[in-house]
């Protein structure tokens, strides 16, 4: 569906009209009547070319170009928009980075799952899936530390590979030893 934002402009639509109308009375009438020229008289013009008559078919197309430029400016100040379908917004999401302990301290036994006991790092691996997998829309990232700190999974909104990396942790995974340290020059 289109519509006009600004319709108020297309109440010109009657002076515009009657402005062509008036020239092409008028070019009607000088092309029926002939041209009546002024001569003027002086030394200094004589050497200029005399007047070219133009014919009535050239001056008709000039008058329905200019109409018709009018015309369409009209049209655009009257601004002719397209109205279509909603288009639908992106559900918004949150980006989320989790930090994920690797040190010794998360191989401690300490909970039960199912009757056994089981380490913390497979609790949180279980309780972070889960998370993972409510929430539609969100990115999530992973970052491991230990004794270091590293980016495991940049923000991504592939939670197939965030939980398959979250799987693949293991504790000591972000430790770094004194002599690699020195290696790579970490100090």
């Amino acid at each position: 569906m289109t519509v006009l934002a600004q319709p108020a402009w297309l109440l010109l639509l009657p002076l515009l009209l009657a402005a062509l109308w008036h020239a092409a009375r008028k070019s009607a009438a000088e092309s029926g009547q002939g041209r009546t020229s002024m001569l003027l008289v002086h030394p200094d013009l004589s050497p200029l070319p005399d007047e070219k008559k133009s014919p009535p078919t050239a001056s008709r197309w000039h008058l329905a170009l200019n109409g018709s430029a009018l015309l369409l400016l009209l049209l655009a100040l009257a601004q002719p928009q397209r109205i279509g379908d909603l288009i639908p917004e992106n559900p918004e999401g949150r980006e989320i980075v989790m930090l994920i302990d690797t040190s010794k301290t998360m191989s401690i036994d300490d909970f039960e799952l199912n009757g056994q006991r089981v380490d913390r790092l497979a609790v949180l691996k279980g309780v972070v899936s889960r998370f993972v997998d409510a929430r539609q829309g969100d990115r999530f990232g992973v970052i491991v530390f230990g004794t270091t700190a590293a980016t495991l999974v940049p923000p991504s909104f592939d939670r197939d590979l965030v939980n398959g990396m979250i799987q693949q942790v293991q504790v000591g995974i972000a430790v770094t030893t004194r002599r690699s340290a020195m290696r790579w020059g970490w100090r």
